[in-house]
């Protein structure tokens, strides 16, 4: 019985975690602001004021085909020398889980 006790909270918990891990968009919008479209532009489209001087160039995400969500939480999160990928795209250790979920639904929505 005591195992019944155990799972009930746990239960009740995954919507709040599925909902987390969804983010919000509306949440990231002011966060892409902040940090991303100096290189990926207001659009997404990879064209920000420093973006136009980079090589390569920033990520197009107006472009649709975007990498998995588990991917870019990574990138962001590390930045993308730690994933492979441009020494440009910065870093963003100090954002709480949330905030990259919410930014990540947010690029979700520049995707064509």
């Amino acid at each position: 019985m005591r195992s019944v006790g155990f799972l009930f909270p746990c239960v009740l918990l995954l919507p709040v975690l599925a909902r987390a891990a969804a983010g919000e968009a509306a949440s990231g919008k002011p966060i892409y602001n902040a940090q991303c479209v100096i290189c990926h532009g207001k659009t997404g489209d990879g064209n920000g004021p420093v973006g136009k001087s980079l090589s390569p160039r920033p990520r197009a995400f107006s472009e649709g085909s975007l990498s998995p969500d588990a991917t870019l939480f990574k990138i962001i999160r590390k930045g993308g020398k730690a994933n492979g990928l441009s020494k440009d795209m910065d870093a963003y250790p100090q954002f709480t889980d949330q905030q990259v979920w919410d930014l990540i639904a947010y690029i979700k929505t520049l995707a064509k």
